[in-house]
């Protein structure tokens, strides 16, 4: 990866689907604050979605862009991704209960709307970072990863599974990754534990 690749990466705006949520408004907020343009993607059928979206725009006004829309749909989506460098993906659907009930829809929300956005960004043919977050049921409790308490944030060595070999620690604080990974890395980071693992595909 050229050095010229990952400062054009960081020059265009990050996305964050699913943005208006917890996860998301929080990772918004902290890139905002680094000096990264965001673009919001939401179709906010969450509860607190849309206060959180006005919060975001309340604090960094016309450094936010704010689109509504829905990951099932590529159309919406590919216009989203419109000149991005890196994309943050926290959208889904996340009740156990709906997935019971309604199996299909949970499966077109985070089957189908993760594999719309993979082959969008590969449509792209551009050097475009994606960081993944799923559910926190995806890695079990990772007791073997230790956790360094500091005043600041939470530091951790990274492990690239399937091996179990650290490689050089990140800093993050809660719920929001302190910085954007570089270009064509894939990183899947577990939020809720404050847990991230490097992996490259």
């Amino acid at each position: 990866m050229s050095v010229s690749l990952v400062r054009a990466a960081t020059r265009r705006p990050v996305l964050i689907t699913g943005g208006a949520g917890f996860i998301g408004t929080n990772l918004a907020h902290r890139l905002l604050r680094a000096g990264r343009r965001v673009r919001i993607y939401d179709n906010l059928s969450r509860p607190g979605a849309k206060q959180n979206l006005r919060w975001l725009l309340a604090v960094h006004g016309s450094r936010v862009e704010a689109e509504q829309g829905d990951v099932r749909s590529t159309e919406q989506l590919r216009h989203g991704l419109t000149d991005i460098g890196t994309v943050f993906h926290p959208a889904a659907q996340v009740a156990v209960t709906t997935s019971l009930s309604d199996p299909s829809d949970d499966f077109a929300v985070n089957g189908g709307g993760t594999l719309n956005l993979l082959e969008l960004i590969r449509e792209t043919a551009r050097h475009v970072g994606l960081v993944f977050t799923p559910t926190n049921k995806a890695y079990g409790p990772l007791e073997e990863i230790p956790f360094v308490a500091s005043q600041r944030a939470t530091v951790l060595p990274l492990v690239c599974a399937p091996s179990t070999r650290p490689v050089p620690s990140i800093s993050i604080a809660p719920m929001a990754v302190q910085r954007a990974p570089p270009t064509n890395t894939f990183w899947i980071m577990r939020a809720a534990t404050q847990s991230l693992r490097r992996c490259f595909g």
